[in-house]
């Protein structure tokens, strides 16, 4: 199949993107990646996701799918060369979709919190539930795989990619903090699994390199992810901004908002007004740093 007639909207550092290429990768389909503007969405992806208008999304011909799992199943299902993603067996296949649904709506959210505790104390707390995470699917692990290689058997499945997807970011984790997720002592089946993972062919050359993903998470939080403060001094650092308490208005090139871009504030303010839309400030935020061109003016109103 023309890659023409198979595409896939995302962000390199998305592990929910990742999960799509993987999935296509297995199927030895070829597609054409198109990346999105890291905090710009494209007209294309709110034409194609209108509901959530986030990536990834699939687009096979002219029809778009929205939704990681969702996509991983379409793919499963339309091209069924090679081996299947999904397991044959009705229990085995509701155990997958269990274990991912999990880690989707608990784990990774807990994952991904550890960078916005407040205090050791907390981070402690919230690295010790990601950790107690794993060693449940440890276990999931070693009943599903059956003594194999992948969770999915011999070969890469689901819950494989559903969880492979996130190595990327674990790393950056125990880097930036100093600590095992995954270790001998603890979880030790994936160890070994995690390993496999990352050495095959179809996950290899779409795997982030954690200090790539490092870097990108340092520069998102230089400018502004981490709080309304550093927002607006990236904003100010880049365009020289001037404000005199008029309405002010936001406008950045190419790129189409879909929050209010008119704030209000004061020569001596530092921060955004407690009432300016937070999908604004990270998309400043993000315009920042892809190198967007922004143009600012008193609009009158």
């Amino acid at each position: 199949m023309s890659s023409k007639e198979v595409k896939v909207l995302g962000a390199w550092p998305s592990p929910y993107v990742m999960r799509a290429r993987i999935s296509l990768n297995i199927k030895s389909v070829d597609y054409e990646f198109l990346q999105e503007n890291f905090g710009a969405k494209s007209e294309l992806l709110l034409k194609s996701n209108p509901v959530h208008k986030k990536i990834p999304v699939l687009i096979h011909g002219d029809k778009p799918i929205c939704e990681s799992l969702i996509i991983v199943q379409y793919i499963d299902e339309v091209w069924t060369s090679n081996h299947s993603i999904l397991p044959s067996d009705p229990y085995d296949r509701a155990i997958a979709r269990f274990w991912a649904a999990y880690l989707d709506e608990k784990w990774f959210p807990s994952l991904s919190s550890i960078a916005r505790t407040n205090g050791e104390e907390e981070k402690k707390a919230v690295i010790k539930l990601v950790q107690e995470g794993l060693v449940l699917l440890e276990d999931a692990y070693t009943k599903c795989s059956k003594g194999k290689v992948f969770f999915g058997g011999e070969k890469i499945g689901y819950l494989d990619i559903a969880l492979g997807c996130f190595l990327g970011w674990m790393r950056v984790t125990e880097k930036v903090n100093n600590v095992k997720l995954i270790d001998e002592a603890n979880t030790p089946g994936l160890l070994n699994w995690a390993e496999n993972f990352c050495s095959d062919a179809a996950v290899k050359d779409v795997m982030p390199q954690t200090d790539k993903l490092l870097e990108f998470s340092k520069r998102t939080a230089e400018v502004g992810f981490v709080g309304q403060t550093d927002v607006f001094a990236a904003v100010k650092r880049y365009n020289g901004v001037h404000l005199d308490g008029k309405p002010t208005k936001i406008e950045i090139v190419g790129v189409k908002l879909v929050a209010p871009a008119t704030i209000v504030m004061s020569p001596s303010t530092n921060s955004f007004p407690g009432n300016t839309s937070g999908a604004f400030q990270r998309m400043l935020g993000a315009a920042y740093y892809v190198g967007r061109s922004m143009k600012l003016s008193n609009d009158g109103q």
